[in-house]
């Protein structure tokens, strides 16, 4: 199902932080995502989600100075050591 869905979902590593180990099946090769499934399947340390396009957003970009739009991801984070 995920091998055939590959566009519809996110592999994400469930030990990771801060978009480290984050696998976006619409911005993945193909052989490269058989592999991911491969490791993941039977494993406690990852975690398949439906890709979920954020909405576009005016906010100030620093690098090009000016407004223009963006693509944030909202989301629950905590920070500790």
């Amino acid at each position: 199902y995920l091998e055939r869905r590959q566009h519809d979902f996110v592999i994400k590593s469930s030990y990771s932080a801060q978009g480290r180990d984050v696998h976006v099946g619409r911005y993945t090769g193909r052989e490269e995502w058989r592999d991911l499934l491969r490791a993941a399947i039977g494993s406690d340390k990852w975690t398949a989600q439906q890709y979920c396009e954020s909405l576009e957003f005016l906010a100030y970009d620093k690098v090009r100075g000016g407004y223009a739009t963006h693509r944030f991801v909202f989301g629950l984070f905590s920070f500790s050591e």
